[in-house]
C-alpha cells in the first residue's frame, strides 16, 4: 500500500523538520551528515506523490 507508506513517511518528520537516519551510523558526524540526505529523499518522495 504506497498511501500507508508516505502516511508513515510523512508522520516520521521530526519537530525540526527533518528525518532521522533509521540505520546504525558509525559516529554522530555520520548521523548528521546523512539526515541531512534523508531529510531531502523524504521531502523529494512526499513532493512527487502530492504530499507536500
Amino acid at each position: 500500500m504506497i498511501s500507508a507508506d508516505l502516511d508513515r513517511l510523512a508522520t516520521l518528520q521530526q519537530d525540526d523538520g527533518g528525518w532521522i537516519v533509521d540505520y546504525a551510523t558509525i559516529s554522530p558526524a555520520g548521523s548528521l551528515d546523512w539526515r541531512g540526505h534523508t531529510t531531502v529523499r523524504a521531502v523529494d518522495i512526499l513532493h512527487r506523490n502530492g504530499r507536500l
